[in-house]
């Protein structure tokens, strides 16, 4: 009677060879892939529309009229925008 069957070890050992090497070419293959960022034509003419300076200028008298109470949200342009950007 034959206790250890040595040709099913090897058998496993190559099949969890074959696994691990497996393993290896998908981690590589996954190393090797990168993450992209993409800026829309919109985003890039937003950016690119006004002058640094009168955008600051204009966020400080927003923070100001914040701060005092005054600021008033025009509730016709907030929905004028929301349908618009619906409607695309």
């Amino acid at each position: 009677m034959k206790i250890n069957d040595t040709a099913r070890i090897y058998r496993l050992q190559a099949y969890q060879n074959a696994e691990r090497a497996r393993e290896e070419k998908g981690a590589a293959a996954a190393g090797s892939q990168r993450d992209g960022v993409t800026i829309s034509p919109l985003a890039l003419e937003m950016s690119r529309g006004e002058d640094p300076a009168v955008r600051a200028e204009r966020l400080e008298a927003v923070k100001e009229s914040i701060q005092n109470g005054t600021y008033q949200v025009d509730l016709q342009k907030v929905a004028e925008k929301l349908y618009e950007s619906f409607m695309r």
